[in-house]
């Protein structure tokens, strides 16, 4: 039995850690994995990708991507790219809707060639929900800006007009005070046209 277990453990890595933690790294998390290989059939996936697509790895390991994907139609046609690629798909639940970020890379033996595909699926629908929220309170702000911008220009105009309507006044009562009745009227009338203006 030892010379089972020590045959086992040097020539086939019989007790090796990395598939365990392979196993453990992949399974915690939160992006979808998908493994594909060179015929575009599907060979891992990992628990957070069985979650996103709604069904279990024996539904899935073993059949094609076209067929594992045929809801995604976004993510099966990437699947066939021969060069990396990425997209944004949104999947509706319901009445919810969650934004992903799909993106699918090849993975190549050290003479590069392809050996399979490497299929990441990301959840970014609070992010895109920030986005938009950002987006919102910059075109928020904006409006108010423009409106105190406004309000600025018409409180400075209004100023001015209301510091010219003072200096005829004062002239217009002088006037009336020496009996120049007619100039008075011809600045009373020009007055009148400023305040029409104004308002």
């Amino acid at each position: 039995a030892s010379i089972v277990v020590v045959w086992g453990r040097f020539r086939h890595k019989l007790f090796d850690v990395r598939p365990l933690a392979r196993n453990m790294v992949l399974d915690i998390m939160d992006d979808g994995v998908i493994v594909l290989d060179a015929e575009k059939r599907v060979v891992d996936v990992n628990l957070a990708a069985q979650k996103i697509l709604g069904r279990r790895a024996s539904q899935i390991i073993g059949r094609v991507a076209s067929d594992v994907f045929r809801s995604w139609p976004d993510l099966a046609a990437l699947c066939y790219t021969d060069t990396a690629a990425q997209a944004e798909a949104v999947e509706s639940i319901g009445c919810i809707q969650q934004i992903y970020d799909l993106r699918v890379s090849s993975l190549t033996d050290r003479n590069g060639h392809t050996l399979g595909h490497l299929v990441i699926l990301r959840d970014i629908t609070e992010r895109r929900q920030a986005q938009a929220q950002l987006l919102r309170q910059q075109r928020a702000l904006a409006t108010l800006e423009e409106r105190e911008r406004l309000a600025r220009e018409l409180h400075d105009s209004i100023g001015q007009v209301l510091g010219y309507v003072n200096v005829q006044a004062q002239a217009i009562h002088q006037l009336l005070l020496t009996g120049q009745v007619a100039e008075a009227d011809k600045h009373l009338l020009r007055l009148a046209r400023v305040a029409q203006e104004a308002h």
